[in-house]
């Protein structure tokens, strides 16, 4: 399985919490190593709770996409659409239903959290070949369509 990008490795990282149930994982060290003509990136640290050593090892494409995306137009090896579609939620949970109110700082914070969680939507639909997603369960097509009118009344 191949990470299309360094944010797929880092949000695949937040997804899987240490077995003690810590759910940061602030890797120490990260390194990229050749096996076998393929690109690896390997982060390395301890679980800040119980001091458990973790590694994660990922195979990397060679061309990662530019930021928001987490990869490409290929739907990820290793994040299903039920998680792009829980970190979207998450994300549009924390951005306030009116950013016009912010300050000009937070409101920039806030469509960078937008952006985000647009970017995990576009994944959730990379599972669903057809034009009107026919392709995923009912449950998901109907919290797209919610996730996606607040972004176009907020970026309005």
């Amino acid at each position: 399985m191949t990470a299309r990008s360094a944010e797929e490795c880092h949000l695949y990282m937040e997804l899987h919490p240490c077995d003690c149930g810590e759910p940061v994982f602030q890797w120490s060290r990260c390194r990229r190593e050749q096996r076998d003509d393929r690109p690896f990136s390997v982060y390395e640290g301890h679980c800040g709770a119980c001091g458990e050593a973790r590694c994660f090892e990922f195979a990397v494409t060679d061309e990662p996409p530019p930021p928001p995306a987490y990869g490409g137009p290929e739907p990820s090896q290793i994040i299903g659409p039920d998680e792009f579609l829980a970190v979207a939620q998450a994300l549009a949970a924390i951005v306030p239903a009116d950013p016009q109110r912010l300050g000009s700082e937070e409101r920039e914070q806030a469509m960078e959290v937008i952006e985000l969680a647009s970017a995990a939507i576009d994944e959730v639909l990379k599972f669903a070949p057809e034009p009107d997603g026919e392709a995923l369960p009912a449950r998901l097509r109907s919290e797209l369509a919610q996730l996606r009118r607040g972004y176009t009344a907020v970026r309005a």
